[in-house]
C-alpha cells in the first residue's frame, strides 16, 4: 500500500525549503548586484577607450560638452561615430542605451544617459592636467553634465553623481582621466570643491 504524506510531513517540507531560500536569497542578491556593478564598470571602460580615441583624433581634446539641447559629450561620441547608437522607446521617448546606460540605473531621469561628464573639464585638452589618476572624467549621474557645484555651493541634485551601487555602503563608479574605473563611497556632499575629500578630483588644471 502506497504512503501518502501526512499533513505534518508536508509542512516540514516545507519549512525546510523557505529556511533553504532565506539563506540562498542574500547570496543571490548579492551576486546579482555584483554582476550590475561589473556591468556598469564595463561600460565606463569602454566609454574611456572611445574618449582617448576621440582624443587621438582631435589633437586631445575632450569630447565638447556644452551642457544643453544636443551639445552634450554624448551626442558628440554618438554623432561621430565613437560609440554605437543603441535606442529604446520608453513611453513618447527614445532613450539612448548599449554602455550609456547604467545597469543599475532603473528610474532613467536622462533619456540621454546613465552618465556624467565632469562640467569643470570643458574645452581643455587631456595633457592639461596633472595627476590624471586622481581627477573624475565621466560617471554615475542623472545629468550629462556633473557638476556638484554652482557659485552658490552645492549644484541641484540633478547635477551630482549618484550613488547607485550596493555594497558594505552605497557609492558610484567613475572614469578617471587615465582611463581606469574606480568605485568610491558615499560621503557628505561638502559645500564647496575645496572641502571635497578628493579636491584635485573636481579641481582645473
Amino acid at each position: 500500500m502506497k504512503k501518502s504524506f501526512t499533513l505534518i510531513e508536508l509542512l516540514v517540507v516545507i519549512a525546510i525549503i523557505a529556511i533553504l531560500a532565506a539563506m540562498l536569497l542574500p547570496a543571490l542578491n548579492k551576486a546579482r548586484s555584483k554582476a550590475l556593478n561589473t556591468g556598469c564598470v564595463n561600460n565606463l571602460k569602454q566609454i574611456g577607450t572611445a574618449v582617448q580615441m576621440y582624443g587621438n583624433d582631435y589633437d586631445s581634446y575632450l569630447p565638447y560638452n556644452g551642457g544643453s539641447g544636443t551639445n552634450y559629450w554624448i551626442n558628440t561620441m554618438l554623432d561621430k561615430g565613437y560609440l554605437p547608437t543603441i535606442t529604446e522607446k520608453v513611453g513618447s521617448a527614445i532613450h539612448v542605451m548599449g554602455v550609456f546606460r547604467c545597469p543599475k540605473d532603473v528610474t532613467r531621469i536622462s533619456i540621454l544617459t546613465s552618465y556624467g561628464l565632469s562640467a569643470h573639464l570643458i574645452n581643455l585638452k587631456i595633457g592639461q592636467y596633472n595627476q590624471p589618476g586622481a581627477r573624475y572624467l565621466i560617471g554615475d549621474s542623472s545629468d550629462p553634465s556633473m557638476n556638484p557645484w554652482s557659485a552658490d555651493g552645492p549644484a541641484p541634485l540633478n547635477k551630482r553623481y549618484l550613488y547607485r551601487h550596493d555594497g558594505p555602503v552605497s557609492g558610484a563608479t567613475m572614469l578617471y582621466m587615465d582611463a581606469h574605473v574606480e568605485w568610491f563611497q558615499t560621503y557628505i556632499q561638502p559645500s564647496s570643491a575645496a572641502d571635497h575629500p578628493g579636491k584635485v578630483a573636481w579641481s582645473v588644471p
